[in-house]
């Protein structure tokens, strides 16, 4: 019975000790429609992004493009200096204080620290 006790209670300890300071950081206090993939509308004015599929964006040489994903992944587009742009993958955050979204690489690195001026369901602006 006593081994049994320790059986039920360990897994218990285990769940409540084993999460890292660092992961019980990681915000899901974010601003309704955040999680979206956003792509740079910067004929409106900089800092301006939209939902994909919002609209047709017109030709461009390089569109910035940020997904961000409900499990705290997210990956967005590099811009090479000879074209060849390329997904980065990473993890993210929102500071709510603050209002930033911060990028991290797997290593917790940080990446991109993005301040939000506003958002909504169809327009998220970032001070540039």
């Amino acid at each position: 019975m006593k081994q049994l006790r320790h059986f039920i209670i360990l897994p218990f300890l285990i769940l409540l000790f084993g999460c890292s300071e660092e992961d019980s950081n990681l915000s899901t206090n974010y601003p309704n429609g955040l999680v979206n993939s956003w792509v740079e509308s910067y004929e409106e004015s900089p800092g301006v992004y939209r939902p994909s599929g919002f609209m047709t964006f017109p030709s461009s040489r390089f569109r910035q493009v940020y997904t961000f994903n409900k499990d705290g992944s997210c990956e967005f587009l590099v811009l090479s200096s000879v074209d060849a742009h390329y997904i980065q993958y990473g993890k993210w955050q929102y500071d709510d204080e603050n209002k930033m979204i911060r990028i991290y690489d797997a290593d917790n690195h940080l990446l991109r620290d993005l301040e939000v001026k506003s958002i909504n369901a169809t327009k998220l602006v970032l001070v540039m």
